[in-house]
């Protein structure tokens, strides 16, 4: 599963800008490389997450499959709420749990609901996968 952080999209911009600009033409003419004014030269270092980073997990069809660094409280009522919901959803359409947050995430609010919802509705969408909320 491939791991997206806004961590790692701002890196991933970062380099690919350095590469494009450090890639164009220019008038001024360039330093061989040789002489004191030369860049010291060295792999390029990103900074490391937080430890208590939220990060995202996403199977290769791009479906949120675990959000990481957020707790899910399975005893309370909006846990048991989406549980039963994604059994129900699970039973009426033969799917599996991926079936369901496939179709789920496609609800263009998805995208604005908080890593906490994300995290319980996985979490719910696995338990009912089991064929029980309980």
């Amino acid at each position: 599963m491939k791991k997206m952080t806004a961590t790692t999209v701002a890196a991933s911009v970062c380099v690919l800008g350095a590469l494009l600009t450090g890639c164009g033409g220019s008038d001024e003419p360039q330093s061989s490389g040789t002489g004191s004014d030369a860049a010291p030269s060295g792999a390029m270092t990103l900074p490391s997450l937080a430890p208590d980073a939220i990060t995202y997990e996403t199977s290769a069809a791009g479906v949120t499959t675990a959000v990481n660094g957020v707790t899910v409280e399975k005893s309370a009522p909006e846990f048991a709420g989406s549980c039963h919901l994604a059994l129900l959803w699970m039973s009426a359409h033969q799917g599996s749990s991926d079936d369901y947050l496939a179709y789920f995430q496609e609800d263009p609010e998805w995208n604005d609901a908080t890593p906490e919802f994300h995290a319980v509705t996985i979490a719910a969408a696995e338990k009912a996968d089991t064929g029980s909320c309980e």
